[in-house]
C-alpha cells in the first residue's frame, strides 16, 4: 500500500496484525477451561484477551489516521515477535531431554507462546515506528531551516539590493516624468512582504499555528494561472477546476500552484509548451494534477518534492520553489507525487477534503500520514460500541440466550467467554462504522448520517456476519448450526445494537466537538 495514498481508508499492515491476533485465540483456550479456575484464568482466559486485543489494536492501526510507514514497522515486529517466540518454544523442546515435538502441537500451551511474543513484538514496534518518525521530524525540520535561510539570503537580499540599486536614480526618473524605478521598488517591497509571510508560514510546526481550515481550490488556482500566464504567455495554460473543492489549507494554499505552474511553465522547451491542471475529488481527499510537455524534472527535484531532501541548497537555482511547495504541503497534512515520461512531467498534489468551513484532517507535520479514522473518533467508536454491544448482548441473550455461543467459535460455550469475545467483535465492527461515517462526510457527521449508516452496517452484520459466517464456521467446528441462520431475535439485537452504536457515538461526538 502506497504510504503517500491519501484516499485509501485502510492500511493493509494493520490487518496482518489483526489477522494474527484473531487466529492465535482459536488455540488459546480449547484445552483450559476445566475445574481449576487459575488454569482457566492463566492458560485460558488472559491469552484470550491478550490476543483479542492484538487482533482490535491491528484493526485500529487498520483503520485509523496513523502512518502506513508506522503501521508497517509495528506489523514486522509483531510477526518478528511471534515468530521469534515460536522459534524459541521449538529450539527449547527439541533441545529438552524427555520432551517430543508433540508437545508443541498446536494447542493453547503454543499458541499463549505466539500471543506473547506477537504482544511483545507489537510493543516494540510501536516504539519503533515513534522513534522512526522524531528521526523523519528532525529531518524535515531541518530541511525547513534550510530553505528559510534561502528565502531570506536570495529572496529578501536580492530584493534589498534592487532597492538599494534604484535609490539614486529616482529624483532623476521623477524630474523626467519617468516612474519605473518607483514601481520597481514598489514590486521589489511586496516581494519582501511576500517572503516574510512565506517564512511566518513555514516556521509553523502544528495544525493550530499554521491555521488550518477549509480553503475552496478554485480561486487558488485561478489566482495561480493568472499569476503565471502574465509571466509567461507563450505558455498555454489549461486549468480545469470546477467549483465546490474545499481542502484542509490556509491563505497560502495558491502559493503551492503558482509555484508548481511557474516550474512547469519556465523550464518547458517544447514548440508548443503546454501545462494542464486537473482536479479529481475522492472520498477523504482531493487530488490535484499538473502535466506538462516539457523536458521532465530531474531526478533532485523530483527527490525535493517527494522526499523533502534538500541538496546544495545554497545554490539559489536548484529547486527552490520545489522547496517551498513541499514544506506548505507538509503543512497541509498532504502529499505530493511527481512521475516523469516521454511526453513530460505529471504533479500529483492530494490534500484532505475540508466541510463546512472545518478542515477534515489531524495535521501531521514532517511526516506523510494516511487519512483513515482520526485517533479521537476510534475512542468515539470503541466507547460507543462497549455500551452497544452490553445492550445487544442483554437483549439477544433475554430473548435466545446465544451469547454463550459466541465463545464456540474460539473452541468454548462458556458464558464468559461468549461475553469476552461478543464485546470484541462489537469494538472491532464499531471501529468499522467509525471508518464508514468518515468516508461519508460530510452526511456522515449529522445525526441522521450517523444512525443510518450504524443501522445499515447492523442490517448487513446480520444478514452475512450472523446469518452466514457464523454457522458456517459453526459447522466447521463440528457443531450443529443452520445455513444460512436469519432469526428475528438477531435481527432485533443487531438493530439495537446499531441503533445504540449510532446514537451513543452522536452523543460523544457532540460533547467533545461542541
Amino acid at each position: 500500500m502506497d504510504a503517500g495514498s491519501l484516499g485509501r481508508s485502510v492500511t493493509k499492515s494493520g490487518l496482518v496484525i489483526a489477522a494474527l491476533g484473531f487466529l492465535l485465540t482459536r488455540g488459546t483456550i480449547t484445552l483450559a477451561v476445566g475445574d481449576d479456575p487459575v488454569q482457566f484464568l492463566f492458560a485460558g482466559l488472559l491469552p484470550l484477551v491478550m490476543g483479542l486485543l492484538l487482533a482490535a489494536f491491528g484493526v485500529a492501526l487498520a483503520v485509523g489516521s496513523f502512518q502506513a510507514r508506522f503501521v508497517r514497522t509495528t506489523a514486522i515486529w509483531t510477526l518478528i515477535g511471534s515468530g521469534t517466540m515460536g522459534v524459541l518454544v521449538v529450539s527449547t523442546v527439541a533441545g529438552t531431554s524427555g520432551m517430543t515435538m508433540a508437545a508443541i502441537e498446536p494447542g493453547p500451551l503454543f499458541s499463549n507462546f505466539l500471543i506473547g511474543g506477537g504482544v511483545g513484538g507489537a510493543i516494540v514496534g510501536v516504539y519503533a515506528g515513534q522513534n522512526r518518525r522524531n528521526r523523519d521530524e528532525l529531518r524535515h525540520q531541518a530541511n525547513r531551516l534550510a530553505t528559510l535561510n534561502r528565502i531570506l539570503r536570495d529572496q529578501v537580499l536580492n530584493a534589498v539590493t534592487v532597492i538599494k540599486g534604484h535609490v539614486d536614480v529616482i529624483e532623476g526618473q521623477e524630474r523626467a516624468g519617468s516612474g519605473g524605478s518607483v514601481s520597481i521598488i514598489a514590486a521589489q517591497a511586496d516581494s519582501i512582504e511576500d517572503s516574510i509571510e512565506e517564512v511566518g508560514t513555514l516556521t509553523r510546526t502544528t495544525a493550530e499555528d499554521a491555521d488550518l481550515r477549509a480553503v475552496e481550490l478554485g480561486p487558488a488556482l485561478a489566482a495561480a494561472e493568472s499569476r503565471v500566464a502574465s509571466q509567461y504567455p507563450e505558455v498555454t495554460l489549461d486549468v480545469s477546476a470546477p467549483g465546490g473543492h474545499h481542502v484542509c489549507a490556509n491563505q497560502r494554499l495558491d502559493h503551492v500552484f503558482a509555484h508548481l505552474l511557474d516550474n512547469a511553465a519556465r523550464y518547458n522547451d517544447a514548440a508548443d509548451p503546454r501545462v494542464e491542471v486537473r482536479v479529481e475529488e475522492r472520498s477523504q481527499s482531493v487530488v490535484v494534477t499538473i502535466r506538462d510537455n516539457g523536458p521532465g524534472l530531474p531526478a533532485e527535484e523530483r527527490a525535493t518534492l517527494e522526499s523533502g531532501d534538500i541538496t546544495e541548497f545554497d545554490d539559489p537555482r536548484s529547486g527552490f520553489g520545489l522547496n517551498v511547495v513541499r514544506l506548505l504541503v507538509e503543512s497541509f497534512g498532504g502529499v505530493i507525487h511527481a512521475a516523469v515520461d516521454g511526453t513530460g512531467t505529471t504533479i500529483e498534489v492530494e490534500l484532505a477534503r475540508g466541510h463546512h468551513g472545518i478542515a477534515n484532517a489531524e495535521s501531521d507535520l514532517g511526516a506523510v500520514r494516511s487519512y483513515g479514522v482520526s485517533r479521537a473518533n476510534l475512542a468515539w467508536a470503541v466507547g460507543a460500541a462497549v455500551v452497544a454491544g452490553a445492550f445487544m448482548g442483554l437483549v439477544m441473550q433475554a430473548m435466545a440466550g446465544i451469547v454463550p455461543v459466541i465463545g464456540a467459535l474460539y473452541g468454548v460455550r462458556d458464558p464468559l467467554v461468549g461475553w469476552i469475545t461478543h464485546q470484541f467483535h462489537s469494538v472491532v465492527f464499531g471501529m468499522i462504522f467509525a471508518s464508514l461515517v468518515t468516508w461519508a462526510a460530510p452526511w456522515g457527521r449529522t445525526l441522521r448520517g450517523r444512525l443510518t449508516v450504524a443501522l445499515a452496517f447492523a442490517g448487513f452484520l446480520w444478514a452475512f456476519a450472523a446469518g452466514v459466517v457464523m454457522p458456517f464456521w459453526l459447522q466447521l467446528l463440528g457443531l450443529p448450526a443452520s445455513l444460512p441462520n436469519l432469526t428475528g431475535a438477531a435481527l432485533v439485537g443487531h438493530l439495537v445494537w446499531g441503533g445504540t452504536l449510532g446514537l451513543v457515538y452522536h452523543a460523544i461526538a457532540a460533547w467533545q466537538e461542541g
